[in-house]
């Protein structure tokens, strides 16, 4: 779950068929462009109001 991930996680390891595609803190990792090419996913991404950790709502 991205969500989770983006809540809990310090540093997060993206892998597209078994190899690094991203690794970083949420911020870096968890944005529309390398969610499109690792899932296919087109996302909207928003700041949690509260706690400010990124928000993945699909579209």
């Amino acid at each position: 779950d991205l969500n989770l991930a983006a809540r809990y996680c310090d540093r997060i390891l993206l892998l597209q068929a078994g190899r690094p595609h991203a690794f970083g803190s949420p911020d870096e990792v968890l944005r529309a462009e390398p969610l499109r090419a690792v899932f296919g996913l087109d996302v909207l991404i928003q700041r949690h109001p509260e706690r400010g950790y990124p928000l993945i709502v699909a579209r």
